[in-house]
């Protein structure tokens, strides 16, 4: 109780404040201020009572509100972390998308080159072909006068 307190409120076990030389002395007298005191004491245990509550209320607020930050903190780093491999994903989707597109191109020309090779290839066997025929004709050819010439020498 503070100094200033103490001394506008006396003590409620003073009987001085309820009792004067010219009052009558009678039990209702006496309870009055008791029941007063009671009432006070009632007032004051519920309104300590009431101070603590509020007090585990708020530490309790301030232990969710570090709970609810660390957690929002968590989500943020999981976010950024979601974001960074989104942002990845995406810069390895336009570099295959551009290698996609020289495949494309490199295959395009590839294809061309092996018709264009293939055709040359067919042009070939048919001169081959062509090759071989004329040398089997010469080879009868020169059998042929060979032979004659054998012929002619015996």
């Amino acid at each position: 109780m503070s100094a200033e307190t103490a001394h506008t409120h006396p003590s409620p076990n003073d009987c001085s404040l309820y009792f004067s030389p010219q009052s009558s002395f009678n039990s209702s007298s006496l309870r009055v201020p008791q029941s007063r005191y009671q009432e006070l004491e009632v007032a004051l245990d519920s309104s300590s009572a009431t101070i603590n509550q509020l007090n585990e209320n708020i530490e309790s607020l301030k232990q969710q509100k570090k709970q609810v930050e660390h957690q929002l903190e968590e989500e943020k780093k999981a976010n950024n972390d979601i974001h960074k491999a989104q942002t990845e994903q995406l810069e390895t989707i336009n570099i295959l998308t551009l290698e996609k597109a020289d495949l494309k191109t490199t295959l395009y020309h590839t294809k061309r080159a092996a018709r264009h090779f293939e055709e040359e290839s067919k042009d070939l066997a048919g001169r081959l072909q062509s090759s071989l025929q004329r040398i089997q004709e010469l080879e009868r050819a020169l059998s042929a006068v060979c032979t004659q010439q054998r012929e002619e020498d015996r």
